[in-house]
């Protein structure tokens, strides 16, 4: 699967520089053999892993630490300057250029970061920019890492935690850069003779979009029905990638009308039953974005 997610991230969403991080020594040397590049991030593990039976299995305390590794690589590469894009493994990418298209769709909003909409956000695939409120706004998530470990909660949960006074999300241009215009607005009046000159930091912004296959399946989660998957078009500019743990409640109007014709003719089904309705598709305007 990981390879699958680089191959693709890679050959079409033209990402060149990317690091695989493992944090035991086997995976490490495993990594290695692929002929990946890959780096030990062990150091960066919020508490040392226990390895017990169920290590690695749903909210196993193994499984929590890990989670947690990444908002900690997080506050580490924007402490060095980088712009950081991490991406879970379960991520297929398209033809659009992966750097570019979030690059663009953060810088036309005034933001410091884009993460897909979930509750409130998806955890595994986001870019951040490395601005002071984004780094701040990133070591507060980190920082819960003890905690939330503690109460069995990930870090994706984990970051409705944040203190809201660190992060804000929007979602459109005009509703972003009427947040930043607020922000310079206030931080402003603060500078000025006479103003608030301890006032709170502006916390970072965030812009969030809807998953790249809303213009086949709308609903925030999918892919929990493996056997229905809906026929993506990877040409199609309206998406960027698929990650294939969004999906959740498949089924709809054109499989309901297959399944009530199949009963009709069947052996004492109702034969004379109405003929099935028009399945008329709709489509979210184009620019909602």
């Amino acid at each position: 699967m990981t390879q699958n997610s680089i191959y693709s991230m890679v050959k079409f969403g033209g990402v060149r520089n990317y690091v695989v991080g493992c944090w035991t020594p086997e995976d490490l040397a495993a990594c290695a053999d692929l002929n990946l590049p890959c780096t030990d991030v062990a150091r960066f593990l919020p508490e040392p892993m226990n390895n017990a039976p169920d290590a690695g299995t749903f909210n196993s305390h193994d499984y929590l630490v890990v989670c947690w590794l990444r908002p900690a690589l997080l506050v580490h590469l924007l402490g060095l300057g980088y712009a950081v894009l991490s991406t879970d493994s379960d991520i297929v990418y398209f033809v659009k250029p992966v750097w570019q298209s979030y690059l663009r769709f953060i810088e036309e909003a005034g933001a410091d970061g884009a993460f897909q909409a979930e509750v409130p956000v998806n955890g595994g695939n986001y870019v951040v920019l490395p601005t002071p409120a984004a780094i701040r706004w990133a070591q507060a998530w980190a920082a819960l890492a003890p905690e939330m470990i503690q109460r069995v909660t990930h870090d994706q949960s984990g970051f409705r935690l944040v203190e809201e006074a660190r992060w804000k999300l929007c979602g459109t241009v005009e509703s972003c850069q009427g947040e930043r215009a607020a922000q310079i607005a206030n931080a402003t009046a603060a500078a000025s003779p006479g103003g608030n000159a301890t006032a709170a930091a502006p916390p970072a912004l965030l812009r969030i979009y809807l998953p790249r296959y809303f213009g086949y399946w709308d609903d925030l989660c999918a892919f929990a029905a493996m056997h229905r998957l809906p026929r993506f078009d990877p040409c199609d500019w309206a998406g960027e990638a698929v990650h294939t743990d969004d999906f959740s409640v498949l089924g709809g109007g054109a499989e309901a009308q297959i399944a009530n014709a199949t009963a009709a003719v069947s052996p004492g089904g109702n034969a004379t039953a109405a003929a099935p309705p028009a399945f008329l598709g709709i489509y979210l305007p184009r620019y909602l974005g």
